[in-house]
């Protein structure tokens, strides 16, 4: 039962909730049970990245393919043939199929209103036989609330 101090369309204590190892569970009727928001078990923060189990998920789903990806275009190659250039431009292929299916996203900044690319700051070296891939991501994120402020302007007649 909702403790009457606890106001569910109050992101911050929810937030706090979440991080304290709270699951948030609403009763809809004749639906049964929503659990309010998919949490991992990282609970030392709240970014999203860490704590949301659908962003964790995108995440995890990245962190195979890409491991496989990886496993079947790099490794076992002569390093003199697999150049960084060339191993670029494969990891930006594979970086735009991402893109392109809605894995990772587009942002907007804030302040400019410019497009910031769902990935960035690729960076490959290879060093005798190891090859190392850095890149920065922006995974999909769910709308995990909704905030309606309405606005009620009562009418005005006058006579």
């Amino acid at each position: 039962q909702q403790h009457s101090a606890v106001d569910p369309a109050d992101v911050t204590i929810l937030n706090q909730l979440q991080l304290g190892g709270v699951v948030v569970v609403q009763s809809v009727p004749r639906r049964g049970f929503w659990v309010v928001r998919d949490l991992t078990t990282h609970l030392q923060t709240d970014n999203l990245a860490r704590t949301d189990g659908n962003v964790a998920g995108v995440i995890r789903f990245i962190t195979r393919d890409f491991t496989d990806f990886v496993e079947r275009e790099f490794v076992g190659q002569d390093a003199p043939v697999m150049q960084p250039a060339m191993a670029r431009q494969r990891t930006a292929m594979k970086l735009d199929q991402y893109r392109n299916e809605g894995i990772i996203v587009d942002a907007t900044d804030p302040v400019t209103g410019q497009r910031i690319n769902a990935w960035r700051a690729l960076r490959i070296t290879i060093s005798g036989d190891i090859a190392t891939i850095i890149f920065e991501v922006r995974p999909k994120t769910s709308i995990n609330y909704v905030l309606v402020p309405i606005h009620v302007q009562l009418p005005f007649v006058e006579a």
